[in-house]
């Protein structure tokens, strides 16, 4: 990742970003890969019929997601990004919406993948609103997939830095890009967000992924 000096609450996902964004999920997010292959085995399985079933991911930056939903045959995959270059850079574009909120007006989804991305919405109550979007754009029987990076003990978010340090991260960038994101990125604890999701509606949660301070969780209203 491209090492520049960062004030606090700098980050934006701007076109430098963009031009980076892929290096950037690889050695910043653990288990990236994992949890997209993981949100497609569950689709499989709750919604198989590739014609019909109605597919949103939420922040869905360079269109990984929506490539892998693609390529295995799901015809009706939409994309929500509130940041025009990551848009502009997407390797699928079609269905893209460019929004600040959850587009219901393009619903009811059967499944909505929201990874990595409401963490960035810092007022607490606009989180849980768009949560409750979500929940009430879904379709009967639908899910969301949910994941985010939660609050943690030195003692765990350690063992992230060690992870990012794996990833050939210098300390010196690991500062900056903590420092760039401090205000931007807000961790939550892993209770907020089970009284969030069940304040919303979601009576099923259920947790199907986990590493460190990241955590992925499968809802049903």
């Amino acid at each position: 990742m491209k090492e520049t000096s960062m004030k606090s609450g700098s980050w934006k996902f701007d076109e430098d970003v963009a031009a980076r964004f892929d290096e950037i999920a690889r050695t910043n997010l653990p288990h990236y890969e994992i949890v997209i292959q993981k949100c497609l085995t569950v689709a499989r399985a709750a919604f198989p019929d590739k014609e019909s079933t109605k597919i949103i991911d939420v922040g869905s930056a360079l269109g990984r997601t929506m490539e892998v939903f693609l390529a295995a045959g799901y015809k009706q995959v939409y994309g929500v990004d509130n940041s025009e270059a990551m848009l502009a850079k997407s390797r699928v574009q079609k269905n893209l919406i460019l929004s600040e909120t959850f587009p219901k007006e393009k619903g009811p989804f059967d499944i909505v993948i929201a990874n990595w991305t409401l963490h960035f919405i810092a007022d607490e109550q606009e989180r849980k609103q768009y949560l409750l979007d979500i929940r009430k754009s879904l379709s009967a029987g639908g899910i969301l997939i949910l994941s985010e990076k939660m609050g943690s003990t030195p003692l765990v978010h350690g063992r992230y830095t060690e992870f990012k340090q794996g990833h050939g991260i210098s300390d010196e960038a690991i500062a900056e890009n903590t420092a760039a994101v401090s205000g931007v990125l807000v961790s939550l604890p892993l209770p907020w967000y089970v009284r969030a999701l069940e304040e919303a509606g979601f009576k099923t949660i259920e947790m199907i992924d986990a590493e460190w301070c990241f955590n992925t969780f499968l809802c049903r209203p």
